[in-house]
């Protein structure tokens, strides 16, 4: 993952058309690129920062078994292709994760269903108060749309908000007010998360609602 600062302008920009942020963590190091803030991963697919913390959530899509959810930090190795999940990957057994700092959320694709991971926004709106502070993310395929709590070293209450089975969901927004959206590449859609007078036992009190 690259870290550029898009808001000051470049001294050559024939020879460089952005400028390195000065506190990028391999500014310095011999033999590194110093535009690189982290590292290890494998095809991040949409990632957000959290409205209040600043923290970055990422999700990135797993090659056989695992998808990931992961708390983006400076220098930080995630672990690909040593690592899918955490299980070893590359070798298969045995590998040495000395160093690499594992997702704080998995999703398996035989146990789960899931496909590809799509990362999120955290919730910040107050129309849906069971939301609030609850990243949401999904699968694109599989249509499942998940919520956990991270509380800056581990992530809590992991559950299906809701299984929107059709869906190929291809994104997340949220808006001014804090507001999540999912985007459904199927119907060409937009939709957003809210209350639902229905709960059924073990299932999260939300619907989606076209906009």
């Amino acid at each position: 993952m690259l870290r550029l600062d898009a808001h000051t302008a470049p001294p050559n920009p024939v020879v460089q058309n952005y400028v390195i942020p000065p506190d990028n963590p391999f500014v310095g190091v011999a033999g590194t690129r110093e535009e690189i803030y982290a590292l290890g991963l494998r095809n991040p697919f949409r990632w957000g920062f959290d409205g209040i913390s600043g923290t970055i959530y990422l999700g990135d899509v797993g090659a056989s078994e695992f998808e990931e959810i992961n708390i983006v930090g400076p220098a930080k190795n995630y672990g690909w292709p040593i690592t899918e999940g955490e299980a070893c990957f590359i070798p298969s057994t045995g590998c040495d994760t000395t160093g690499i700092t594992f997702p704080i959320d998995i999703r398996s694709h035989s146990i789960e269903g899931a496909v590809a991971i799509v990362g999120g926004y955290v919730s910040l709106s107050s129309a849906v108060p069971e939301l609030y502070g609850m990243y949401v993310y999904g699968d694109a395929f599989g249509g499942q749309i998940w919520g956990l709590r991270y509380n800056g070293s581990v992530a809590s209450d992991k559950t299906l908000l809701i299984d929107a089975t059709g869906f190929a969901i291809y994104g997340f927004g949220r808006d001014a007010a804090g507001e999540v959206y999912v985007l459904d590449a199927n119907g060409g859609g937009i939709w957003v998360l809210r209350p639902s007078a229905a709960q059924p036992p073990n299932d999260f009190p939300l619907k989606l609602s076209a906009i």
